[in-house]
């Protein structure tokens, strides 16, 4: 449980890093509207991982 909390903890870090939203107050926002902006952060940022990837894939190939 442990490495779960600390694995969870680590993402969200990395979401508050790259996202404004996130790091603010949530209190005054419904579940619905927080798990929204959740789902949304995480789908950009695999979007930006998967492009990063993409680029850095080009680049190597044309280092070659």
């Amino acid at each position: 449980q442990e490495a779960a909390r600390k694995y969870i903890e680590r993402a969200f870090g990395v979401l508050q890093s790259r996202f404004a939203i996130v790091r603010g107050p949530a209190r005054l926002w419904d579940k619905k509207t927080l798990s929204n902006i959740m789902t949304c952060c995480v789908i950009l940022y695999n979007m930006i991982i998967e492009d990063e990837g993409h680029e850095l894939g080009v680049l190597l190939r044309q280092c070659r």
